[in-house]
C-alpha cells in the first residue's frame, strides 16, 4: 500500500513539476514562484518534508527575484522552520521592483507605449 502512495504523489509531483517548467519557460516569474510555493504545500500535506524545503526554497527565491518582498516576507514568517538559515534575512524593504529583466529580456516603459 505504501509504495502505491509513493507512485501517486511522485506522479501529482510531476504534473506540478511540469506546470512549474512551462511557467518558467513562458517567462511567467508570478506564476513559476506560486508553482512551487503550492507544491511545497502539497508535499509537506504528504508529510514529505524534504520536497517541501526544496519548493519552498525556490519559491522564496522566485518571488524575491520578482520583487514581491511583502509575500517573500509573509513565506519566512508561515513556513520559516522549511527554509535555509541564510536565506531567511535576504528580504529587502525597496519597494516592488522586477529582477527578472535576464529572463525576460531588456524592457522598457516605452515598449508599452
Amino acid at each position: 500500500h505504501r509504495a502505491g502512495t509513493r507512485k501517486a504523489f511522485n506522479k501529482v509531483r510531476r504534473f506540478y513539476d511540469n506546470a512549474i517548467a512551462n511557467s518558467g519557460r513562458l517567462g511567467c516569474l508570478h506564476t513559476h514562484a506560486l508553482g512551487n510555493e503550492r507544491c511545497a504545500l502539497f508535499c509537506l500535506r504528504r508529510g514529505e518534508e524534504e520536497w517541501s524545503r526544496f519548493y519552498f526554497k525556490k519559491a522564496l527565491s522566485l518571488y524575491q527575484e520578482w520583487g514581491a518582498t511583502a509575500k517573500a516576507h509573509r513565506m519566512k514568517q508561515e513556513y520559516g522552520k522549511f527554509l535555509p538559515g541564510p536565506q531567511r534575512g535576504m528580504v529587502s524593504s525597496q519597494g516592488t521592483t522586477i529582477k527578472s529583466v535576464s529572463r525576460l529580456g531588456s524592457l522598457s516603459r516605452d515598449s508599452y507605449k
